[in-house]
């Protein structure tokens, strides 16, 4: 290469190798390198369409291909686009992709900015006549996630398309639509557009935006969808609003705050998907609904709904049913109008449903005389594959098993088994509620005694494992350990008798009990463990420690756990190679994070990395705490620190801090500044973040949280 070339790629540097990552090996041909530096200079710098250029270009050997590349970032588009490089990318990548834009128009027009569950998607493309199979099917989308046109979400379940790829494909596909698309979202509007341009559209994007109004009664004959989610001020919709939308096939109020539905909605009779998301004031579902014949998905998640009425059997192409039963009429129940939650066998009817959740307040009683039925009827719907449900007592379970409806049926589950007591205030942080909830098949057991012989069963097939208050449990491996070959996210909260994780001594004996089981799966596909409030935890793990035991984990969490004085042995961390998170708060018998016996000049001869992988460091409200690593090296690649009530903590070594890639250490000002040295402390000033309080710290690590996300 020429020395000018040399110099053009030292100023993009960042941009180039963004590009080489992406674009792969393709790049180093000498006919294309040229050019290729042209396409990376022109996104000027904007990463995500350096990203997707370089996917489009991966392994094309054609530059004339790579000439038009370079050329179609540089065209003015028509109109004032708010990011013309973006929109150029993605012009002529819908442009390589020839049929499949189809596709990718589909999901820029009808997806959910939450996403959308990928067999769902797949079969939509299949209704509208966009594909024929379900194996063409998944091969488009592993191309569009290939290309990074979309995300995957909730462990490959579902996919999502990024907000900015979105909104510059609105802009792409909308003014070529016929009729055209109105994207609005997220413009701040307080105000509806115009009746002209209600008039006129085929999709309205209102989302995300501060309505407080709508039109009275827009003519919109041409009107397919209608997305209204996010509009935070908006309480009521007018009773003639949906009177000349007879088109309407998407309609999406998600997040609003209506109460009432207007009666000219349930004349659209085209419509497939109805979505009422997260509106909390809303509680009555009128008997209406079921004059909606073609309704394909209705979601009430997360609504105060009361009861479901009779009608909702007749939506027999209902595929999606999604409920949420928060709601109180004090009237009705004063009166016993409402004896029950759901009518008898509603469910039962609509033998089309795949996807069926639904959330019960569990001081609601009505549900304790109505789940059993539920059960049997849910039992009978031969297409479901994905369940969410709540179970009051252990033997309901015993149900789907007499009825030979087996778990390995359902692609995902969801069942919280056991009296609970509905909480106002959760003490889980909401990232690990998160973690959990995204999860296949979860399994939350609330307020439980030994071990039921039907949660053992249910566990073999759960990926992901919430014990929430059990009463006489010691150990987590108690459940046996064969039992959870298969979980990914372990959380345990206010179990009071838990002393310690797992036994080593006791996974022995299982094994001398049971052949099948393997001492290298013990907890090997545990990925996230979350561990609050448990005042007897003495230790993480007790006895010998088999190889590959947690060899998967890349999150560890623990919290308020007072007898606590153990954490990592030196054969557990041999085992922690890819653990990337650790967070240890009030913990307050903790001297140092690793417990070893070895000598000193032993420490010096180790030259082992521990944790290698570890990135975030958190130890807050840690009294005793002395030292971290008590002289062994630790996660060498670390990039972020936060301390926060460690008085005790007074030397940090080359040990503890060591790695290069360190970007910052959060603490107090005068603990930072008392502190005693091993290391060059003005190489450390620079990254040094100071607190003074616990709030600021909190958003510091939330936002440190989203850039190793990012």
């Amino acid at each position: 290469m020429t020395v000018d070339l040399e110099i053009r790629m030292e100023d993009h540097l960042l941009s180039w190798k963004l590009f080489c990552m992406n674009v792969g090996k393709v790049v180093r041909s000498s006919h294309i390198q040229g050019v290729a530096i042209d396409v990376v200079e022109r996104c000027c710098g904007h990463l995500l369409a350096i990203v997707l250029m370089g996917r489009a270009l991966k392994e094309v050997n054609d530059v004339s291909i790579w000439k038009h590349a370079s050329h179609a970032l540089c065209v003015c588009p028509t109109s004032q686009m708010k990011d013309s490089i973006l929109f150029n990318a993605l012009a002529f990548i819908c442009e390589q992709l020839g049929s499949k834009t189809n596709c990718v128009k589909h999901c820029a027009l009808n997806m959910d900015k939450e996403g959308m569950d990928k067999v769902h998607l797949i079969q939509r493309w299949i209704k509208d006549g966009l594909i024929g199979t379900v194996g063409e099917g998944e091969v488009i989308v592993e191309d569009l996630l290939n290309a990074f046109l979309l995300e995957s979400s909730q462990n490959g379940v579902s996919v999502r398309m990024r907000d900015e790829i979105r909104e510059e494909l609105g802009n792409l596909f909308g003014p070529k639509l016929n009729p055209p698309v109105l994207n609005l979202g997220g413009k701040g509007l307080t105000m509806p557009p115009n009746d002209e341009a209600w008039e006129e559209a085929g999709e309205i994007c209102l989302m995300n935006n501060e309505l407080f109004e709508l039109p009275d009664s827009p003519n919109c004959p041409q009107l397919r969808a209608l997305l209204l989610q996010a509009n935070p001020f908006l309480t009521v919709i007018p009773h003639l609003f949906f009177e000349h939308m007879t088109s309407l096939q998407i309609l999406d109020l998600s997040h609003t705050r209506i109460k009432f539905l207007p009666k000219s909605l349930f004349k659209l009779f085209k419509l497939r998907n109805f979505f009422l998301r997260g509106c909390e004031l809303f509680m009555k579902v009128p008997p209406e609904v079921g004059e909606l014949s073609n309704l394909e998905v209705l979601d009430f998640e997360g609504t105060e709904i009361i009861s479901l009425p009779m009608d909702v059997g007749k939506l027999s192409k209902l595929t999606c049913l999604k409920l949420s039963f928060y709601g109180e009429d004090k009237d009705e129940r004063k009166n016993n109008r409402s004896t029950t939650i759901i009518p008898h066998n509603v469910i039962g009817k609509l033998l089309q449903l795949e996807e069926l959740s639904i959330d019960v307040n569990p001081d609601d009683e009505r549900w304790n005389g109505t789940v059993k039925n539920i059960i049997k009827e849910v039992c009978s719907l031969k297409e479901l594959k994905v369940l969410k449900l709540y179970l009051p007592e252990i033997v309901l379970l015993n149900d789907f098993m007499w009825n030979e409806i087996p778990f390995l049926s359902l692609s995902r589950f969801s069942f919280m088994v056991g009296g609970h007591l509905k909480r106002i205030i959760s003490r889980l942080p909401r990232e690990t509620t998160f973690e959990f909830k995204k999860q296949k098949r979860c399994l939350k057991y609330v307020n439980g005694e030994d071990i039921p012989v039907e949660i053992k069963e249910v566990l073999q097939h759960a990926t992901a494992l919430f014990l929430d208050r059990h009463l006489t449990l010691t150990k987590l491996s108690e459940f046996g350990i064969e039992n959870m070959k298969k979980l990914e996210v372990c959380v345990l909260g206010e179990c009071k008798e838990i002393q310690t994780l797992v036994d080593g001594a006791e996974i022995n004996k299982q094994e001398d009990n049971a052949r099948d089981v393997n001492e290298d799966t013990v907890l090997g596909s545990l990925q996230y463990l979350s561990i609050h409030y448990m005042k007897n935890l003495r230790s993480f793990w007790k006895g010998p420690v088999q190889k590959g035991c947690l060899s998967s984990l890349k999150s560890l969490a623990l919290h308020t756990c007072p007898q606590l004085t153990t954490i990592f042995t030196l054969d557990l961390l041999e085992n922690l190679n890819i653990l990337e998170e650790l967070v240890i708060e009030n913990c307050p018998k903790i001297i140092s994070l690793v417990t070893h016996e070895l000598p000193a000049e032993e420490i010096q001869l180790c030259s082992i990395d521990h944790l290698p992988k570890l990135k975030k460091i958190s130890l807050h409200y840690m009294h005793e705490l002395i030292s971290i690593s008590s002289g062994l090296c630790i996660a060498p690649k670390v990039e972020w620190m936060s301390f926060y009530g460690c008085p005790n903590l007074k030397t940090l070594s080359p040990m503890d801090v060591s790695s290069s890639n360190l970007k910052g250490i959060i603490g107090e000002v005068d603990w930072w500044n008392e502190l005693t040295w091993n290391v060059q402390k003005e190489n450390l000033d620079s990254i040094f973040v100071p607190v003074k309080g616990v709030t600021e710290l909190m958003n510091q690590i939330a936002e440190i949280g989203d850039q190793l996300q990012h």
